[in-house]
């Protein structure tokens, strides 16, 4: 059995953060994954552009046997249900890790569709005990698994407390994420939340 996954380089999606999906590609690689992309085409020719990423999609899902796991990073613009069902006519079970749902973000897919997308999926890993929930609520049946807090990598050492320049008192918080009060205004009210 080999754990297989889909690489970015597919111009799957434009949303879903870049850092993110690098990050989960850097881990699922040293977890002994193997990436079944092929390098980003990069023509003007949008006909072209097509059928180049349509056959390399191809390609790499012919290359997996019976037994085989193949993890997703959704969403996935182009060829999302065709790639599991696809994987499924192998004997491939299908996870499918959430970066965002697009019922939400751009509200370009209503709720049903893309329920339906999903239960393409055999399994799915989400955010939070939230989006476990909804997900729950409209209808997905599939096993899920909760991230919890989704850390990114760094190259920086980790300082232990005892090694760190500061006062018992003195913390560090590294966001990352939006800063704008729209998507996160928790973060301005920080100051005089932890004063208490």
């Amino acid at each position: 059995m080999r754990k297989c996954y889909i690489s970015r380089n597919y111009k799957t999606t434009k949303s879903g953060g870049g850092r993110v999906r690098t990050d989960l590609e850097t881990i699922m690689t040293e977890m002994e994954f193997k990436n079944l992309g092929l390098p980003q085409s990069r023509h003007r020719n949008m006909v072209f552009d097509f059928f180049y990423t349509f056959t390399s999609v191809m390609k790499a899902l012919l290359t997996m046997r019976k037994g085989d796991t193949l993890l997703l990073q959704y969403p996935m613009k182009k060829y999302y249900e065709l790639v599991c069902d696809v994987a499924h006519s192998r004997g491939v079970r299908v996870i499918t890790v959430i970066h965002d749902l697009g019922c939400f973000r751009r509200k370009k897919l209503t709720v049903e569709r893309e329920m339906k997308r999903l239960a393409h999926s055999d399994a799915l890993i989400v955010h939070n005990p939230t989006m476990h929930k909804w997900l729950l609520d409209h209808g997905y049946q599939g096993e899920m698994q909760i991230i919890g807090l989704f850390d990114y990598l760094s190259p920086q050492p980790i300082i232990s407390k005892r090694e760190a320049p500061h006062s018992e008192n003195d913390y560090s918080l590294f966001f990352a994420g939006s800063l704008s009060t729209k998507h996160n205004a928790f973060i301005y009210m920080l100051p005089e939340q932890l004063k208490g």
